[in-house]
C-alpha cells in the first residue's frame, strides 16, 4: 500500500520577526568572517548545476549554486549572478541544503535587472570538496532562444584567519529555451479533466519548493515547503503526498492554500499533488517529485587490492559502497596523521590509488559520502615493504677545496639510487645514478668542492616507487687550498695591521693636538702673568709710594721738632710695611717668572 501524506495544518501564516531576524544573522555573519581560522588557501570556483538544459516557455526549472574547494578549506563565498531578464524571471531562491549557515548578505534577485546576489558565512572549519551547495535558484522561462548565467562579480575566502580571496574562477550556464505546441487556433488546448470532460476549470497551478527546489536532487529535509499560485475565482484546493508520480488527491477540499509544508516525511522519493476548483470544477492536477534522504549510505568496506611488489610504493584499494537513497556523491580520504582530506568521485571502477607512500605501516581512513551529505566512514590498515639500504663502501674523509667529492657503494643490481648530498647546514640536494650489473654505483659531485663539512647518504628507489632507508651518513671535511690560505693570511694580516696603523696614525694627531693647544696656553698664561705683575706692581709702586711720602713728612716734621711717641710710631710702622712689601714684591715676581717658564 502506498504512504500517503495529507494535510494536517491549514495554517500558513508566517512569523512578523522573521525580516528581523535576517538582519541580526546578516550582522553577526559578517563578524565570524573576521575570525575564521582554517588551513592554507590554494583555489576555489564557483558553478552552476545543471550547466545546460531545453525548457519551454512558461517551465520552471531549478539551477544550484555551487563551490568547489577542494584543496583548501572555504569559509565565505560571494557573488552577482546575471540572465537575460528578457528570457528569464527568477520565481524563487532556495537556501536549502546550502553549506552556507549564515549570510552577510541574504540571497536576494531582481528580475528588472536580471541579477541575483548573495554573500553568505560557512563556520569554523569551513568547507572543503567539490560541490558545496550555496543556493538554488528556481526560474520561469520567458522566451524563446539561449539564455545565459553568468556571474558578473564572485570571491572565495578561505578558513585561514586572514580572509585570504582564493578564488579561481567561475563557470557559466546555458539553457535553450523553446516555444511550447499550441493549438491551431493559436490557443493553449483545454484542460482535460477525469473522465475526458472538457471546461473553464483551473489550469494545473505551477509548484515549487523552497526547501526541494529541484525534482531531481536529492535533500537532507524531512520537512518539504510547497507553494503555488492561486488565479481569481478558486473556491477549494487539494492536496496529496505519496509515493505515485501520478495519484489524483481527490475532490475533497483540503481548504484555499497556496502553500503548504509536510513534517518528518520517511526517506526515499515522493511526489506532491496539487489541484485547484473553480465554479465550473475541478481542475487539472499538478504533480511534483522531491526527494528525501537523512540516512548515511547503506554499507562501505574497503579492500585493499594485493601487490606483486610489496615495495611498490602505489597501493590501490577497492572501495565498496552502497547508498539506498540519493546515491554515492564522493569520498574523502585521509592518510596516516593527515588532517586535509583528499576528494575522490568514483569513475565507476571502485579501485582508488594512493599516492606514494614511505615503506612502513600506514592507515586509511575514508568517508563515503552520498548527495544530501550524509556520510558513513570506514578505515584499512596496510604496509609498504622497504627496500635493503644501500651501503657506502668508499668516500674521503679529508679533502683540498677544488677537489672532487667522490662516494662508491652498494646494491642490488641495476637499480636507482638517490643520493643526498648536504654542505653544512644547507638543505640536502638529491642526485640519481644507477648501479650497474654487480651493483655497485659511484657518485661525483657536478660541483667542486668548497671548504666546509660535507654529508652524504643514500637510499634505493625502486622501480614501483618505493624507498629504502637511508644509508650510514658519511662525512668529509673539506680544508682550504694553498692559495686560499695565503689569501686568508694576507687578509687576515691586512685585517689587523691596517686598522692598527690608522690607530697609530690618530695617536700622533691626538698628541699634536694636545700639545700644540697646550703651547698655545702657556703662552696665553705667561702673557696674562705679566700683565697682572705689571698691574700689581704698578699697584703697589703707588702704595708704597703714598707711605713714603708720609715717611718724608714725618721726617720734616722731626727735623723741626720732636715727633710724638704716637708719631715716631706710626714712622717706624710706615718703614716696616715699605721694606716687607718690596721683600714681597721681589719674592712673588720671582715665583711668577718660574711658574711661565
Amino acid at each position: 500500500m502506498e504512504e500517503t501524506l495529507k494535510p494536517t495544518n491549514k495554517n500558513t501564516n508566517r512569523p512578523k520577526y522573521l525580516a528581523k531576524a535576517r538582519f541580526v544573522l546578516a550582522f553577526f555573519s559578517f563578524i565570524l568572517v573576521g575570525f575564521s581560522v582554517g588551513a592554507n588557501a590554494k583555489a576555489a570556483s564557483l558553478y552552476f548545476s545543471p550547466s545546460s538544459g531545453s525548457y519551454k516557455v512558461g517551465q520552471q526549472f531549478s539551477v544550484g549554486v555551487y563551490v568547489g574547494s577542494a584543496d583548501a578549506a572555504m569559509n565565505a563565498a560571494e557573488g552577482a549572478i546575471s540572465f537575460p531578464e528578457d528570457m528569464l524571471s527568477v520565481v524563487s531562491i532556495s537556501k536549502s541544503g546550502s553549506i552556507a549557515s549564515l549570510w552577510a548578505q541574504e540571497p536576494s534577485f531582481s528580475n528588472s535587472a536580471g541579477t541575483v546576489d548573495f554573500a553568505g558565512i560557512v563556520l569554523n572549519p569551513g568547507y572543503t570538496g567539490g560541490a558545496g551547495k550555496i543556493l538554488t535558484v528556481t526560474f520561469k522561462a520567458k522566451a524563446k532562444g539561449e539564455a545565459s548565467l553568468n556571474f558578473s562579480f564572485a570571491s572565495v575566502l578561505a578558513n585561514d584567519g586572514l580572509g585570504s580571496n582564493i578564488f579561481s574562477g567561475a563557470g557559466t550556464a546555458v539553457f535553450t529555451i523553446t516555444v511550447a505546441a499550441v493549438s491551431p487556433t493559436g490557443a493553449a488546448p483545454p484542460a482535460t479533466l477525469p473522465g475526458g470532460a472538457i471546461g473553464n476549470v483551473p489550469a494545473a497551478p505551477a509548484v515549487s519548493s523552497p526547501t526541494h527546489p529541484d525534482p531531481e536532487k536529492w535533500y537532507n529535509n524531512k520537512n518539504p515547503e510547497f507553494k503555488w499560485t492561486m488565479p481569481s475565482g478558486i473556491t477549494g484546493v487539494n492536496v496529496l503526498a505519496d509515493r505515485n508520480p501520478l495519484t489524483d488527491p481527490g475532490t475533497k477540499s483540503d481548504g484555499l492554500l497556496s502553500s503548504y509544508k509536510y513534517s518528518d516525511v520517511d526517506e526515499g522519493a515522493w511526489y506532491f499533488h496539487v489541484k485547484l476548483k473553480n465554479s465550473a470544477g475541478w481542475g487539472a492536477m499538478a504533480h511534483f517529485r522531491f526527494n528525501i534522504g537523512t540516512k548515511p549510505p547503506t554499507s562501505f568496506t574497503i579492500t585493499e587490492i594485493p601487490r606483486a611488489d610489496q615495495t611498490e610504493a602505489v597501493a590501490k584499494f577497492n572501495f565498496n559502497a552502497k547508498d539506498s537513497g540519493s546515491g554515492i556523491d564522493h569520498y574523502e580520504v585521509v592518510f596516516d596523521d593527515e588532517t586535509a582530506p583528499r576528494i575522490w568521485k568514483d569513475d565507476g571502477t571502485h579501485i582508488y590509488a594512493a599516492p606514494a607512500l614511505p615503506p612502513g605501516k600506514h592507515l586509511l581512513k575514508a568517508k563515503v559520502i552520498d548527495g544530501v551529505g550524509n556520510f558513513l566512514e570506514a578505515s584499512v590498515e596496510f604496509n609498504i615493504a622497504g627496500l635493503r639500504a644501500p651501503v657506502i663502501t668508499e668516500y674521503s674523509s679529508s679533502l683540498k677545496s677544488g677537489e672532487s667529492l667522490i662516494v662508491k657503494g652498494t646494491t642490488y643490481p641495476n637499480i636507482k639510487v638517490a643520493i643526498w648530498l648536504k654542505k653544512d647546514l644547507a638543505e640536502p640536494r638529491e642526485y640519481e645514478v644507477r648501479s650497474d650489473n654487480n651493483g655497485n654505483f659511484a657518485f661525483v659531485a657536478p660541483e667542486k668542492t668548497k671548504e666546509g663539512l660535507y654529508s652524504v647518504y643514500a637510499e634505493v628507489i625502486g622501480e614501483a616507487g618505493g624507498r629504502s632507508e637511508p644509508s650510514e651518513t658519511v662525512k668529509t671535511l673539506v680544508a682550504p687550498g694553498l692559495i686560499e690560505r695565503i689569501s686568508r693570511s694576507a687578509i687576515n694580516f691586512l685585517v689587523v695591521f691596517i686598522p692598527l696603523i690608522v690607530l697609530l696614525f690618530l695617536l700622533v694627531i691626538l698628541i699634536w693636538y694636545i700639545w700644540h693647544r697646550f703651547s698655545l696656553l702657556r703662552k696665553r698664561v705667561k702673557k696674562d702673568a705679566r700683565e697682572a705683575g705689571d698691574k700689581l706692581h704698578k699697584a703697589i709702586d703707588e702704595m708704597t709710594e703714598n707711605m713714603r711720602v708720609h715717611v718724608r713728612s714725618l721726617q720734616r716734621i722731626k727735623n723741626r721738632r720732636d715727633l710724638t711717641i704716637a708719631e715716631n710710631r706710626i714712622l717706624g710702622q710706615l718703614k716696616k710695611n715699605i721694606e716687607r712689601i718690596e721683600k714681597l714684591i721681589e719674592k712673588e715676581m720671582g715665583d711668577i717668572e718660574k711658574d711661565v717658564k
